[in-house]
C-alpha cells in the first residue's frame, strides 16, 4: 500500500457530548489506598478517526459532564494510530463491498475495536498502545486470508484507514457475552457442551492456521444475534478479543486473563486454548460460578 500523508494536523474540535454514555469514562485509584481516587479520565473517537482525551482530578460521580467535555483533547493521530509496514495487506474496510454490494461501512451491526486507552495518560508516547492494536489487525488478516471464515469466530471486514495507519478494527457486533448473559439470569438454549463444542471448532480452526487464541473464556465468546430467537433449538457462540492471539511459539502481547489461564502467558500454545476450553466446560455446569 502506498504512504500517504499523515494526518495529524487535523484540529477541529470534539464531537457534542450530550450524555455521559457519549464518552468511555475510567476512574483511576490509588495504589496504596483502593477507595481514594487519584483522577478520572475519559475519551471519545470521531466519525473521522480523530480521537480525544481528557482527564479531571475529581471522583466520578462528582463530575458533571461539561467539566468532562472542556477536558478534551486532541490526540496526534502517531500516538496511538500504528503504521501499516510495508508489504503489509491490510483490507481497507470503507472500500470493501459486503453482501448485496452494499458498503460494509454503511452497516450499523458492525462494531470498531479502537486502540485502547485504559492507560492513555500514562502511556502516551510510547509504542505499546500502536503495537497491540497493529498485531491483531495483522492477525485478523491472518484468519481472513487463511481461507473461509468459521461461523464461530467474529466476523472481520477489515481496518478502517485514516493516512497510512490503521484507526481501528471492524467487525460484527453482537450484543451480549456469555457472561453477561448468564449473569442477567437468563438461561442458554441447548446443552452447555453443545456450545463450547463450537467454540473449540472455532479454536481448532485456529490451530490449523498455525495460530492460538491465548484467552479463552465466557467474556470472549458472544452470543450471536439470531440464537436467542425463540424458534432456535440451541445459541450459537462467537469467539472475540484476537489481542493475545500468535502464531505457535511466538511472544504474545497479553498475558491472558487472571483465573483463565494455569500460569502468566507469555508465549503463545494450543495449550492454552485447551485449557480455557475445559475451564469454560466446568464454569457453565457450575451454578455457583463466579463471574468476570
Amino acid at each position: 500500500m502506498a504512504a500517504a500523508q499523515d494526518q495529524t494536523s487535523d484540529s477541529g474540535s470534539p464531537p457534542p457530548i450530550t450524555k455521559f454514555s457519549d464518552l468511555g469514562i475510567i476512574e483511576t485509584f490509588s495504589d496504596s489506598e483502593r477507595l481514594k481516587t487519584r483522577y478520572t479520565t475519559c475519551y471519545v473517537f470521531k466519525e473521522d478517526d480523530t480521537a480525544y482525551f481528557g482527564q479531571v482530578f475529581k471522583k466520578k460521580l462528582e463530575i458533571k459532564l461539561g467539566e468532562f467535555a472542556s477536558s478534551l483533547e486532541r490526540i496526534p493521530d502517531e500516538e496511538i494510530y500504528p503504521e501499516i509496514p510495508p508489504g503489509a495487506e491490510i483490507t481497507d474496510a470503507r472500500k470493501r463491498r459486503g453482501g448485496g454490494g452494499d458498503e460494509v461501512e454503511g452497516r450499523k451491526n458492525l462494531y470498531v475495536k479502537r486502540p485502547s486507552l485504559t492507560d492513555y495518560e500514562d502511556e502516551a508516547g510510547h509504542e505499546w498502545i500502536r503495537k497491540i492494536l497493529l498485531s491483531e489487525a495483522l492477525i485478523m488478516e491472518r484468519i481472513f486470508r487463511g481461507g473461509q471464515q468459521h461461523p464461530n469466530l467474529v466476523r472481520y471486514h477489515g481496518c478502517r484507514v485514516r493516512g497510512n495507519r490503521i484507526a481501528g478494527i471492524v467487525m460484527d457486533q453482537h450484543g451480549m457475552s456469555v457472561n453477561d448473559y448468564l449473569r442477567e439470569g437468563k438461561k442458554l438454549r441447548g446443552e452447555p457442551k453443545q456450545l463450547v463444542d463450537k467454540v473449540e471448532s472455532a479454536v481448532r480452526h485456529l490451530h490449523g492456521l498455525g495460530l492460538a487464541h491465548n484467552d479463552v473464556n465466557p467474556n470472549n465468546v458472544m452470543l450471536k444475534e439470531g440464537g436467542g430467537e425463540a424458534e432456535a433449538e440451541e445459541d450459537v457462540p462467537v469467539l472475540i478479543d484476537f489481542g493475545s492471539c500468535q502464531p505457535f511459539g511466538e511472544r504474545t502481547m497479553q498475558a491472558g486473563t487472571t483465573g483463565w489461564c494455569k500460569d502468566l502467558i507469555f508465549f503463545s500454545e494450543k495449550e492454552h486454548d485447551f485449557y480455557g476450553l475445559e475451564k469454560m466446560r466446568s464454569w457453565l455446569e457450575d451454578e455457583e460460578r463466579v463471574y468476570l
